[in-house]
């Protein structure tokens, strides 16, 4: 894995720089974000994303085997998956007893599952020495960046309209 350390910096950065930015957008908002239940929930949901990757980035850089690595990274996903599960029960129970479109939960799930079963999955192939599993995590990584960004846009901007 010493050829993906510089890989793991720029996870740890910029995990940790986004998940501030969440944690800020929250701190700002929190009286918008507290009308509507579903927002802590999501909110909760992309934090713990972050953090993932951050952890991810960090055990990375850590001297150990590729083995152990991989474990660390797929214990990291299948948290970050039974949190994103839960957020989105909630978001779906919610959203059912508002009347909200279907396709607003759905999302919801899918984004939750493209950000977290690539870790788990790249941490279980990293574990048993396939050589797609850094590819696996990579994606998982993207699709966290990407969905947590336009969380944070939810949180700052969005919620004020």
């Amino acid at each position: 894995m010493a050829e993906w350390s510089d890989f793991f910096v720029a996870v740890a950065g910029a995990a940790a720089a986004l998940a501030g930015l969440i944690i800020v957008a929250v701190s700002v908002n929190v009286a918008d974000i507290i009308k509507y239940p579903q927002l802590p929930t999501r909110a909760a949901a992309a934090i713990t994303s972050l953090v993932s990757v951050l952890l991810l980035g960090v055990t990375g850089l850590a001297p150990q085997s590729p083995a152990v690595f991989g474990a660390e990274v797929a214990v990291i996903g299948v948290i970050a998956w039974l949190v994103h599960s839960r957020a989105s029960r909630f978001v779906l129970r919610l959203n059912r007893a508002e009347s909200r479109p279907p396709g607003e939960g759905l999302r919801h799930i899918l984004f939750g599952q493209l950000q977290t079963l690539p870790i788990l999955l790249g941490g279980v192939l990293i574990a048993i020495g396939m050589p797609a599993g850094p590819y696996l995590l990579l994606g998982g990584v993207v699709a966290v960046f990407a969905f947590t960004v336009i969380e944070a846009w939810v949180l700052l901007i969005e919620i004020l309209r």
